[in-house]
């Protein structure tokens, strides 16, 4: 799963997420998402244009924990998506 904090191009990064991963993305807040894919945070920002800039700016972690407080919906998304075990 990744993590995909835009810093500019928020519509343009938006649009290339939903493009390429329609049914793999939460969104949180303006200009931050949740993506599953089996790429990694490179070859993810190369199919979406972030690398080489066209797209826009944005940080792209991976990640396989998590925890904290947010809202259910958030938690039953990733729980369904990675098939994880909420502790």
């Amino acid at each position: 799963m990744l993590a995909v904090l835009a810093q500019d191009n928020i519509g343009q990064i938006a649009q290339a997420i939903q493009a390429n991963y329609p049914n793999d993305y939460y969104p949180l807040v303006s200009g931050q998402w949740l993506v599953v894919t089996t790429e990694g945070p490179k070859e993810f920002c190369d199919k979406l244009g972030i690398t080489n800039g066209t797209t826009g700016s944005a940080v792209v972690v991976a990640f396989t924990n998590y925890f904290g407080r947010a809202n259910p919906n958030i938690w039953e998304w990733i729980t369904a998506k990675m098939g994880a075990t909420l502790g």
